[in-house]
């Protein structure tokens, strides 16, 4: 599932008023009504939060 997620994309909205994201030491601000998407292939294959190895399959990361 992590590797193939059923579901690529969340779409949002920021709302009625503009939202803050705050990305690679910049603030960068979001006015109301903009969509975006969350890209959940690119979250599940990053390096950043999986390792070196974000592409293997390893069961062991479930493990409690």
């Amino acid at each position: 599932m992590r590797l193939y997620p059923p579901v690529i994309t969340i779409p949002k909205c920021t709302g009625d008023s503009p939202s803050v994201i705050h990305y690679d030491g910049k603030d960068y601000v979001l006015e109301p009504g903009t969509y975006i998407n969350l890209n959940t292939n690119g979250l599940h294959y990053s390096e950043e939060y999986w390792g070196d190895d974000a592409t293997l399959f390893q069961p062991q990361r479930w493990d409690a």
